[in-house]
């Protein structure tokens, strides 16, 4: 798909394009116009925005964290994913800087299907559940899964939340604990997105909720003798 029409069909959908200031082919800028912002000099600055990029037969999203030394990449397999990512990960930037005072409508019904979450229901937090009723599906369905269980996840890895843990938390350790509050269901994740404040601050080692997040990638492997290489 040529550039221009990735950027129109990102346009249509409410989001702002612009090209890379740096020479990367194939490569935009994205953000939203509510999150435009004037400086003092008159110049206009973003306060959020992500590179996006085409890799084979995947977008992929990058963005570097505030204050972190290293970029968080997120793995999507079409635009329309791209657009939902981008609007939930705006609208909570927003929340987080105080740059609307309108609580953002996160829409997780569109974020992710109904049956993930039902699948992360009927697990109940338990491994072994889950890779049961992931043997059962077909080899797409399973790299379904593990794309929204990732993205899902990816949300509370980023801002506002990195900024709530404290120092001795590392990137490891922030990504537990977005594996074990997706593993928690729909309500807990939705009331953690209402109010960033209420996600955990820790998770203890070796809890075996944690181990959700690898299942798929097991089951792709056993199953079907395949990667899966994003997380």
């Amino acid at each position: 798909m040529e550039l221009d029409a990735v950027s129109r069909i990102l346009v249509e959908n409410g989001l702002y394009v612009r090209p890379t200031p740096f020479s990367m082919e194939g490569a935009l800028l994205v953000s939203r116009r509510d999150l435009r912002f004037e400086a003092r000099d008159g110049l206009y600055g973003w306060r959020e925005s992500f590179l996006l990029r085409r890799d084979q037969h995947r977008w992929v999203v990058s963005r570097a964290l505030h204050g972190k030394a290293y970029v968080d990449e997120f793995v999507f397999l079409n635009l329309d994913e791209v657009v939902r990512y981008a609007h939930q990960f705006f609208n909570v930037s927003l929340l987080s800087t105080g740059a609307n005072d309108v609580m953002a409508d996160v829409e997780l019904g569109e974020e992710v299907s109904d049956s993930f979450w039902e699948i992360i229901h009927r697990a109940n937090g338990q491994a072994e559940e889950l890779k049961r009723i992931l043997w059962e599906m077909s080899e797409a369905e399973v790299a379904q899964f593990h794309e929204e269980f990732v993205r899902t996840a990816s949300v509370l890895r980023g801002e506002p939340f990195d900024r709530m843990m404290g120092p001795d938390v590392s990137e490891d350790g922030l990504m537990d604990i977005a594996y074990w509050s997706v593993a928690q269901g729909r309500a807990f994740y939705e009331r953690i997105l209402e109010r960033p404040e209420r996600i955990p601050r820790e998770v203890k080692d070796g809890d075996p909720v944690l181990m959700m997040g690898g299942v798929a990638a097991v089951v792709m492997d056993e199953k079907f003798g395949k990667e899966l290489d994003f997380f």
